[in-house]
C-alpha cells in the first residue's frame, strides 16, 4: 500500500497534519526492534519510551516511511504528520489498512470484564472448534499482553486468515480501549463477563474504569452485545444501550438462565435453554462464563449440539481452577484469581463444597506496582473466607514484599489466621503441609494469584516459577512421593 493512500484515510478522518513524499508500505509497526523492510514505523510517546527516539535506529533497519507527532532532524524518508491527540488512533486504522481489514473478513467476537475473559475466550473457542468455525484466540494465554498493540493484532488476525481461521475471540482489556489498540476491528458481538475493583492505578476510579470497559458496546463498535445482567455494570450497559434505542442488538444473560444447577470443584452441570450442558470446570463463576459464551455462540448461529459439545469437550484452561492432579485425601487448586471479586468467587465456590469439618486454606499476594487499594480488601476476602490463609509475595516488582503484605493483613478483621511467608514456594509448601497434618477428606488448598503464569518478577528480574510444578512438589513430598 502507498502512504500516500493511507495519508488519504487520515486526512478524511480529520487526524492529518501533512505529508512529506510517498513510498510503499508493507507492514505498520511502534517498536523500533520489530521493524522490517518496507515498513511503516510509527513513532508514538509512551508511558517510558518516546519512539521519535528511535527513529533513526527504525530507519537503518529498513523501514519506508514514519508516522510522527511532531517534526524529526536528520531523518530523510517520507512522513505523515498526524495530531498527537489521535496518534493511536492513526496506528491502528493504518495497520487495518496496510492488513486488508481483516475482522470484516471473519467474525471477530471481542471479550472484556475484569475476570472471566480468559475461560469465556476458551469456552467460546471450544464451541466454535466444534462447530467447525476454527477459531484463533487472542489474550491473556497468547502472547506477553492480554491485548497486543494494534499493529500486531491486524497482522496476525491476517496471518490466522490466511492460514485457515475462520473467527477471531479476543480478549479486550480496558487499557486496550483506552489506548484505541481495538480501535478500527469490526466486532460481531461484544462481550461483557462483570467489572470489580482492579486497574485503579491507570484508570484513577471505578467509574472511569467501567467507562473504559463501555467503549466496545459503544454504537459502531459491535454489532450486538451479550451483556451480564446479574452484574451492576452490566445492568447500566443494558440500559445505556436501550436508551439508545438499541435493545434489538442486547442480549443479556444471568443465572436465572439456568436450571438443575450441580456444581462443585471440578464440574458444573445444568439446564440452559433446553439443552443439558455439563463442565468439566467447577466454581459458580465459570456457569456465568459458560452462560456468556453459550449466548455468544446461540446469537452467531452455531447449532445447539455444537454449543452442548464444545463446552463439553472443553478441557482444562491453564491456572483456572486447575485441579493439582496427585492423590491425597485433600486437593490442592491453582487459580488466577488476583482481584477482590476474583478471589471471594473461587473461595465462595470452594467453600460452597466443603464437606462439613473440612477446612480451606488460601495462599496468595498482591503485585507490586500495581492497584495498592485492592490489596487490603483482598485480605479481608481471603479473612472472611478461608480458615487459614498464607500471604506470600506475587511479584513484587520494585516495591518490598513485606510492605505489601502488610497492606493486606492490614484489611483482616483478624489477623488470628494469616500466615506471612514472603518466600512463595515455602508458602505453597508450608500451606500443603499444614492440611496434610489433618489428612481430613475434603480440606482444600486454593493457590491464588498467578495461575498460569511462569515467572516471579522480584525488582527487575523474572525468575523461573510455576504454582502448579510447586503445589505438585509439595503434594508429592508430603505424600510420599505417590502419584
Amino acid at each position: 500500500m502507498k502512504l500516500s493512500a493511507l495519508a488519504t484515510e487520515l486526512e478524511r478522518k480529520g487526524w492529518l497534519v501533512s505529508r512529506t513524499g510517498d513510498a510503499d508500505v508493507q507492514d505498520v509497526h511502534v517498536d523500533s526492534r520489530e521493524v522490517t523492510a518496507g515498513s511503516l514505523f510509527c513513532c508514538v510517546v509512551g508511558e517510558v519510551h518516546d519512539g521519535h527516539d528511535h527513529a533513526a535506529s527504525a530507519v537503518r533497519d529498513g523501514a519506508s516511511a514514519l508516522l510522527v507527532t511532531r517534526s524529526v532532524s536528520d531523518i530523510d524518508v517520507p512522513t505523515i504528520v498526524v495530531d498527537p491527540s489521535a496518534v493511536r488512533r492513526a496506528v491502528a486504522v493504518c495497520a487495518a489498512e496496510v492488513h486488508g481489514h481483516p475482522s470484516r473478513e471473519v467474525p471477530v467476537i471481542g471479550i472484556t470484564g475484569t475476570n472471566g475473559k480468559t475461560t469465556t475466550a476458551a469456552m467460546l473457542a471450544s464451541i466454535l472448534d466444534h462447530a467447525g468455525v476454527s477459531p484463533v484466540v487472542f489474550g491473556t494465554l497468547s502472547g506477553p499482553r492480554t491485548t497486543a498493540e494494534a499493529t500486531e493484532l491486524q497482522r496476525e488476525m491476517r496471518r490466522a486468515i490466511a492460514a485457515g481461521r475462520r473467527s477471531v475471540v479476543m480478549e479486550v482489556t480496558s487499557h486496550a480501549l483506552v489506548l484505541d489498540r481495538t480501535h478500527g476491528i469490526t466486532f460481531r458481538a461484544a462481550v461483557f463477563t462483570n467489572l470489580g475493583h482492579d486497574h485503579l492505578d491507570f484508570h484513577g476510579s471505578l467509574d472511569s474504569y467501567f467507562e473504559a470497559k463501555a467503549r466496545l458496546f459503544a454504537a459502531g463498535v459491535a454489532d450486538d452485545a451479550v451483556v451480564n445482567v446479574d452484574d451492576e455494570h452490566g445492568r447500566v450497559l443494558i440500559e445505556r444501550m436501550f436508551g439508545e434505542g438499541r435493545a434489538d442488538h442486547v442480549h443479556p444473560y444471568g443465572i436465572d438462565d439456568v436450571s438443575k444447577l450441580s456444581e462443585s470443584l471440578q464440574s458444573n452441570a445444568f439446564s440452559w435453554r433446553g439443552l443439558d450442558v455439563v463442565l468439566s470446570l467447577g466454581g459458580r463463576h465459570n456457569v456465568y462464563n459458560a452462560l456468556a459464551a453459550a449466548t455468544t455462540a446461540r446469537l452467531m448461529g452455531v447449532d445447539d449440539a455444537h454449543i452442548v459439545g464444545g463446552l463439553a469437550s472443553l478441557g482444562r484452561v491453564p491456572g483456572r481452577l486447575e485441579r493439582v492432579n496427585v492423590d491425597a485425601p485433600f486437593e490442592v487448586y491453582v487459580d488466577y484469581a488476583h482481584t477482590p471479586d476474583s478471589l471471594r468467587a473461587v473461595l465462595e465456590s470452594a467453600r460452597s463444597t466443603l464437606p462439613a469439618g473440612a477446612t480451606l486454606t488460601v495462599v496468595f499476594g498482591c503485585g507490586g506496582d500495581r492497584d495498592a487499594s485492592k490489596r487490603p480488601l483482598m485480605g479481608a476476602v481471603a479473612g472472611d473466607l478461608a480458615d487459614v490463609v498464607v500471604v506470600t509475595t506475587d511479584n513484587a516488582r520494585s516495591e518490598e514484599p513485606a510492605a505489601i503484605a502488610r497492606e493486606v493483613v492490614a484489611g483482616a478483621s483478624s489477623g488470628e489466621k494469616f500466615h506471612v511467608i514472603l518466600d512463595r514456594r515455602e508458602a505453597i509448601d508450608f500451606a500443603v503441609r499444614k492440611v496434610s497434618e489433618r489428612m481430613s477428606a475434603g480440606d482444600v488448598v486454593v493457590i491464588a494469584g498467578k495461575g498460569h503464569e511462569r515467572g516471579q518478577t522480584i525488582g527487575t528480574v523474572t525468575h523461573d516459577f510455576d504454582d502448579m510444578d510447586e503445589a505438585r512438589g509439595a503434594l508429592l513430598r508430603v505424600m510420599g512421593g505417590a502419584n
